[in-house]
C-alpha cells in the first residue's frame, strides 16, 4: 500500500458510530490511528473523516505529519511548568492543569478534546453541593474561567511545538464578556465608622491593618506577606517584593498621617519575624471578622480589596498624575488602573465641574 495513503475506518461503540483515520508512519512503519473529530465535541460525520483522512494524505505526501510523542498528563504538566517564570504563577499554572486533569481524566495531552474544555469550563461555573446540603465549591468568576483557560491554552500551544498534541483544543472555545461590576468606594464618613468598628472588635491591629490597605493600596496578599525589614519608619516607605507583576514595587507613607507612628506603636507589640500583618494570613478567618466589622459599623458591603480601589480613585480624583497612580498601584497597564480600579459617581464628576468652571472663569 502506497506510504501518503490513509484511509477511513468505521467502528460502532457504545457512543455511537465513529470513525478513525488510519496511516503508515512513513518514519517508523508502523501503523498509526486517529479518531476523527467532529465540531462541538460531538462525534464525526463520514464527510468529516474522509475530510481529515484527504487532510492526513496531503501532509503525508508534502511531510510535514507530526509523529506525535506519548506521555502521562501528569509528566506534562511538570514538564511545562517547570519553565514558567514566577513561583506564585508557576503553582497557579500548575494547580490549574492538575484540576483539569482530575475533572476530565485526562491521561494524555493528545487525548484532549473540544468537548473535555467544555466539560472544564461547565464544572468551574457551577456550584458543588455535597451529600449534607452544604456548599462545597462556589461557582467561579467570569475573569477567573478565563483565566483558567489562558493556562491551558498556552499549555497547549507549547504541547504542539514539544509534540504532544496535534492541535489546541481550546482553539474555538469563546466566552460571553460579564457585564462590568460597579464596585463600591469607600465613604469618609463610612471609613471613621470601620476604623472604630475594627478596633473595637479585633483591636488596635484591625485598625492599623485597615489603614494600611488604604493609604499604601495593597493587595492583600503583598500586606499579609510583608515583613518589617521591607517598612522603613524613617524614611516613610514601604517596599513590596515580588508582586503580581513579578517587580518590586515601593510606596511612600503620608508624612501626616497617623499610619506612621500606628506601625511604630504595632512594631514594638510584634514578633520581629512575623511581620505587622502575618496574622491575618487565614483567608477564611479574616474574612469572617471583616463581615462582622461591617455588620458592626453598620456599613452596606464592601469587599477587603475595594479599600485599595478608595485609595486609587481618592489620589486620581484629587488630582495625582494618572501615570504616577499607575506606577504607585503596580498596574502594568494605565487602562487596568482606569477601567477597574477609577470610581467616578454623581457627585464628584459634578465637583470636577464646578472646579474646572472656577478656574476657567478666573
Amino acid at each position: 500500500m502506497n506510504e501518503s495513503h490513509a484511509w477511513v475506518m468505521k467502528r460502532t461503540t457504545k457512543r455511537g458510530t465513529t470513525y478513525h483515520i488510519r496511516w503508515k508512519d512513513p518514519l517508523t512503519g508502523k501503523w498509526k490511528s486517529q479518531q476523527a473529530e467532529g465540531t462541538d465535541g460531538r462525534l464525526a460525520t463520514l464527510k468529516q473523516a474522509r475530510q481529515q483522512a484527504a487532510k492526513r494524505e496531503k501532509e503525508l505526501r508534502e511531510g510535514t505529519h507530526r509523529n506525535i510523542r506519548r506521555a502521562s498528563w501528569a509528566d506534562f504538566t511538570d514538564e511545562h511548568c517547570k519553565h514558567i517564570t514566577g513561583e506564585a504563577n508557576r503553582a497557579e499554572a500548575k494547580r490549574t492543569l492538575k484540576e483539569f486533569g482530575d475533572i476530565c481524566n485526562v491521561t494524555e495531552p493528545r487525548r484532549v478534546t473540544f468537548g473535555d474544555i467544555e466539560a472544564y469550563v461547565d464544572y468551574l461555573r457551577t456550584e458543588q453541593i455535597d451529600s449534607e446540603g452544604h456548599l462545597s465549591k462556589s461557582s467561579n468568576s467570569p475573569a477567573t474561567v478565563a483565566k483558567k483557560i489562558r493556562y491551558l491554552k498556552a499549555a497547549f500551544n507549547l504541547a504542539i511545538r514539544r509534540g504532544y498534541a496535534a492541535k489546541n483544543p481550546t482553539s474555538g472555545w469563546t466566552q460571553p464578556k460579564p457585564k462590568r461590576k460597579t464596585h463600591r468606594i469607600l465613604g469618609i464618613d463610612e471609613e471613621a465608622k470601620l476604623l472604630k468598628s475594627g478596633k473595637k472588635l479585633y483591636g488596635f491591629k484591625m485598625e492599623t491593618f485597615i489603614r494600611f490597605l488604604l493609604e499604601t493600596w495593597g493587595r492583600l496578599s503583598e500586606a499579609t506577606g510583608l515583613q518589617w525589614p521591607e517598612i522603613d519608619l524613617n524614611g516613610l516607605s514601604v517596599t513590596f517584593l515580588d508582586t503580581k507583576s513579578h517587580e518590586d514595587r515601593h510606596v511612600e507613607l503620608w508624612p501626616d498621617s497617623n499610619l506612621r507612628n500606628a506601625l511604630r506603636r504595632l512594631k514594638a507589640q510584634t514578633l520581629l519575624e512575623g511581620g505587622p500583618f502575618a496574622a491575618y494570613r487565614d483567608k477564611p478567618n479574616l474574612h469572617k471578622k471583616w463581615h462582622r466589622i461591617l455588620e458592626d459599623a453598620e456599613i452596606p458591603h464592601i469587599t477587603i480589596h475595594d479599600l485599595r480601589r478608595t485609595g486609587i480613585t481618592r489620589a486620581l480624583l484629587g488630582g495625582m498624575a494618572p501615570i504616577a497612580v499607575q506606577r504607585l498601584a503596580g498596574h502594568a497597564n494605565i487602562a487596568t488602573t482606569m477601567r477597574y480600579y477609577v470610581q467616578v459617581e454623581r457627585d464628584d464628576l459634578r465637583a470636577a465641574v464646578a472646579k474646572y468652571r472656577e478656574a476657567a472663569s478666573a
